[in-house]
């Protein structure tokens, strides 16, 4: 029994002071571990986000530059239709701006979020100026329906080939009008307002070749002037197509 508790005693102490080292050594090498961990994943995570937007930005920024451009026309002929349309535009601009001056010093990441940003307020921009289209394109629709009803009452005086003529195109008018509304519900805005833009030509074309007074036909082009300008169409194409 002697030997067994000088034995336990030997042994105890040792067991003692290891438990009481041993567990702080590990510790303090999983606590750098982690640190480690944590920069490694920060610098991957980085690394990664610069991966993805660099194979992303140069599509967006083609695409800011697209709503843009459009934009800048638009407002031209019809700022005065839609509130702080100017305002906006140039909100969409300067984000623009900020984001090319980001790109070709190579801030990848805040020029992809400028980028965005400048898409976003811009495609809002185009989305209220769909409206205003469809409106304007809607209208003019009715007026050919109008027309051509009451060109159908009085066939004496009307050509059959002009009533059919226009009847095929206010078919194409209202064609367009809903592929337009499609892709409104897709947020492909800038491709709505083509279609609802070639739809108002087709329209004045119509009520161009259906009124019979000469002196009405030149007050329909000067009525949509802007219109046709817009489409960049010019009053003597609209009456060389008129035949």
């Amino acid at each position: 029994m002697k030997y067994l508790s000088f034995f336990l005693i030997f042994i105890f102490p040792l067991n003692y002071v290891d438990s009481q080292t041993q567990p702080k050594t590990v510790i303090q090498e999983k606590n750098i571990l982690n640190e480690n961990d944590s920069y490694t994943s920060k610098e991957s995570s980085d690394y990664l986000e610069k991966h993805i937007i660099s194979k992303k930005i140069s599509n967006l920024k083609e695409k800011v530059e697209k709503n843009l451009r459009k934009l800048g026309k638009i407002i031209k002929n019809y700022e005065n239709e839609l509130q702080d349309s100017k305002k906006k535009f140039e909100e969409a601009f300067q984000l623009y701006k900020t984001g090319v001056e980001n790109y070709y010093a190579g801030n990848l990441i805040n020029a992809y979020n400028q980028f965005l940003k400048s898409k976003n307020v811009s495609n809002e921009l185009l989305f209220e100026f769909s409206k205003i289209y469809k409106k304007k394109v809607t209208e003019i629709a009715t007026t050919v329906a109008s027309k051509i009803s009451n060109l159908e009452e009085d066939n004496l005086n009307a050509s059959y080939f002009l009533i059919q003529d226009a009847s095929h195109r206010l078919t194409v008018i209202k064609n367009k009008i809903d592929n337009a509304q499609e892709l409104i519900r897709f947020h492909q805005y800038s491709e709505a307002i083509d279609l609802y833009r070639n739809a108002k030509i087709l329209g004045i074309l119509s009520l161009y070749q259906l009124e019979q007074d000469k002196n009405k036909k030149e007050e329909i082009l000067n009525q949509f002037k802007t219109d046709l300008e817009d489409a960049n169409y010019k009053m003597e194409t609209i009456k060389l197509e008129s035949f």
